[in-house]
């Protein structure tokens, strides 16, 4: 990190602590117009420091979370750990420099290539893992409840559930291609399991 890099990660963490207890209230109020401000205010300090992307709310562990995610990218997870390396002692703050995984019904809604909200359900999916040239992982998803959405949109359907079920940084780190299908070739069948399993599989293929 480079002497301005570390005089922004200073100045954004000065500027949360002053602002700590108004980012609580507003997260804990209901008043639309406060959230809109937070959520602007929060914009022009994170992408202060690049492409990075942002999430804020109630914590699992403790009362609320902010992760600053490097939004996929490798060379930005360095500059997002380094973020919150940084991080103030909270006592009721979780700081995560990537997108940790989630403990979700694999149910969610996105927004098509024609900004159409759709639902998907990917509890019945299954996945085939492939140890690529490179080291890395590659994820064949079966989904043949999703091929009445467009080619991008199912990418970004799969992309969130390896996202959730792995987390980010063993994704940015580990994962490679992911390839989505209706149907399953006879030969990747054979070695699929429930997208449920998913994180078990692919830390078992990992340490072969």
């Amino acid at each position: 990190m480079n002497q301005d890099s570390n005089t922004k990660i200073k100045s954004f963490w000065k500027w949360f602590v002053e602002n700590e207890i108004r980012i609580r209230d507003v997260l804990d109020s209901d008043l639309q117009s406060e959230k809109e401000a937070l959520i602007n205010d929060l914009d022009n300090q994170i992408l202060d420091f690049g492409m990075f992307t942002w999430e804020i709310g109630h914590g699992s562990e403790k009362s609320f979370f902010l992760t600053i995610s490097p939004n996929g990218n490798r060379e930005r997870l360095g500059i997002s750990r380094s973020i919150m390396k940084s991080a103030p002692d909270l006592s009721d703050w979780e700081f995560y420099y990537a997108k940790p995984t989630k403990d979700w019904d694999l149910q969610f809604s996105l927004f098509d290539n024609n900004v159409v909200e759709q639902q998907v359900n990917a509890r019945g999916w299954s996945f085939a893992l492939i140890r690529q040239q490179d080291n890395k992982i590659k994820i064949i998803i079966e989904a043949d409840n999703i091929a009445h959405l467009d080619f991008d949109t199912q990418l970004t359907a799969a992309d969130l559930v390896v996202t959730g079920m792995l987390g980010e940084e063993l994704k940015i780190m580990s994962v490679g291609d992911i390839e989505i299908v209706n149907k399953f070739e006879d030969w990747h069948r054979s070695y699929s399991l429930p997208i449920l399993s998913l994180k078990e599989g692919f830390e078992a293929l990992l340490l072969k």
